[in-house]
């Protein structure tokens, strides 16, 4: 009976242990992030503290007089070359200038290495540039809408420069003398109506009947016979004169002062019929004007 009771008190007390760690296991798994947590925060404090010993180890924090066998300070490194007294960012600041400076005044004497910017420099700006361009007096006068601004004009032919004054030297004489100054007028108004309208003779197109094509046919027959010209009028070949060659006869329009009858009679219809009973005028080679019957060929002549 004792042993019984042992026994069982043996196997309650197992029971109990192993609920008791179950309920362990539990709130471990149950505060696991906690517990990752704090292991963190233990592990930082232990590694600061290492770090910490170390440099105590190394050295102390405040330097020695022998800065060689500890940590340096910042007055330490100043010392060594950048002393604070004279390396300051202002006098950082000069110094940088300064070698710019240096390089802006660079000899150019010192610029001889090959393939640098100053090499280049020196090679290519041995003049000023105000001397390098490659135009000419008449490269400049011949560029379109030019503009002179500056300087003054050379004045070789001694023209006045008083532009009003420039009538009194000229040709057409004293512009205070009406009569004088009309002639001159009148003889370039006259030159102008003699050359510049001047009628010169083109050849002879055809021969063709009285149907012309009315007198837009009869001009497009001469400009496709000569380019540009048209069917002479009776008075434009009075006024090419000795050139014309009255080689042979043509249709022409009656001038005003000839009047064998009815104009529109007399010119095939306006040149535009070649019924044997109707008349056309006709200018021959002796220079005499007649009538001809419009079935008849005949050449036109042509003028520019």
């Amino acid at each position: 009976m004792e042993r019984n009771k042992q026994e069982l008190s043996s196997k309650t007390k197992k029971v109990k242990i192993k609920n008791r760690l179950k309920n362990f296991v539990k709130v471990l798994l149950h505060n696991s992030n906690k517990l990752k947590t704090l292991i963190q925060d233990g592990l930082t404090v232990l590694i600061s503290v290492l770090i910490i010993y170390a440099i105590a180890q190394a050295g102390s924090l405040t330097p020695s007089a022998e800065p060689d066998s500890t940590m340096h300070s910042l007055s330490d490194i100043a010392g060594s070359g950048f002393a604070t007294a004279t390396h300051s960012l202002k006098a950082l600041y000069d110094k940088i200038n300064s070698l710019v400076a240096d390089i802006w005044n660079k000899q150019t004497s010192e610029l001889t290495t090959s393939g640098t910017i100053g090499k280049l420099l020196v090679d290519n700006l041995d003049t000023a540039i105000s001397t390098r361009s490659s135009h000419s007096a008449a490269d400049v006068w011949s560029v379109e809408n030019r503009t002179i601004t500056g300087g003054s004009l050379t004045n070789p032919d001694d023209y006045k420069a008083d532009v009003s004054g420039l009538a009194l030297d000229s040709e057409i004489g004293d512009p205070s003398d009406a009569a004088a100054l009309n002639t001159t007028l009148f003889a370039g108004q006259q030159y102008i109506a003699e050359n510049m309208a001047k009628t010169q003779w083109a050849g002879y197109a055809g021969p063709y009947n009285g149907d012309l094509g009315y007198y837009k046919g009869a001009n497009e027959k001469c400009d496709s016979a000569y380019s540009g010209s048209h069917r002479c009028s009776f008075e434009e070949i009075i006024k090419l004169g000795s050139s014309y060659p009255y080689t042979y006869s043509i249709w022409i329009n009656p001038p005003y002062w000839w009047d064998p009858g009815d104009v529109y009679t007399y010119t095939c219809f306006d040149w535009g019929t070649s019924i044997s009973n109707k008349k056309g005028t006709i200018y021959n080679t002796s220079g005499d004007l007649s009538l001809s019957c419009c079935n008849y060929e005949y050449y036109l002549a042509c003028c520019y």
